[in-house]
């Protein structure tokens, strides 16, 4: 019975449980062969050789999938550190826009200011341009009139002169 066992779980695959359990069977039994318990026992120790050598294939690849865990961590990390540097520069630049978009503002604040103070200056010129054409028809129409004024005092002096002569002859 116990060989039959043996054979059927001969590729190692058994649960350990079961493994324990027919090694109790085994030792604990009525049989009192020694060659037939050996046998068992040399079947056994065959099989938990074999559930051994699976152990350490998994372990194996629990091994290679830890390295793979500890590298993915580090990559992990890694980018952790990649992604907080830029969220860094992120703010930089943020900062800076943010700096150049007031800066903009005081421009574009003073523009306002200087082209108000254009327009006032337009229009102050335009007021002067028109008041120095009126001054300017003004001053030509006084100085008519001054020259009117000269020659009617002349004319009045040359009749007043005309009159007043007196000739001497000696």
């Amino acid at each position: 019975m116990a060989d039959q066992k043996a054979e059927g779980n001969s590729n190692g695959e058994g649960r350990t449980e079961e493994l324990m359990s027919e090694c109790r069977q085994i030792l604990y039994s009525e049989d009192t062969e020694i060659h037939s318990m050996l046998q068992s026992v040399v079947d056994l120790i065959g099989k938990v050789d074999k559930r051994l050598t699976v152990i350490e294939k998994n372990t194996s690849s629990l091994e290679k999938l830890d390295a793979k865990m500890t590298s993915l961590a580090n990559r992990v990390t890694s980018t952790e550190k990649e992604v907080k540097a830029m969220r860094e520069k992120v703010q930089d630049i943020e900062k800076s826009v943010e700096a150049h978009s007031d800066y903009y503002d005081d421009v574009k604040k003073s523009v306002e200011e200087v082209g108000k103070v254009v327009k006032v200056a337009e229009e102050s010129y335009k007021t002067l341009k028109i008041n120095q054409i009126s001054m300017k028809d003004e001053i030509e129409k006084l100085k008519k009139e001054c020259r009117e004024a000269k020659e009617r005092m002349l004319e009045a002096q040359s009749r007043s002169m005309k009159y007043n002569l007196i000739f001497y002859w000696d």
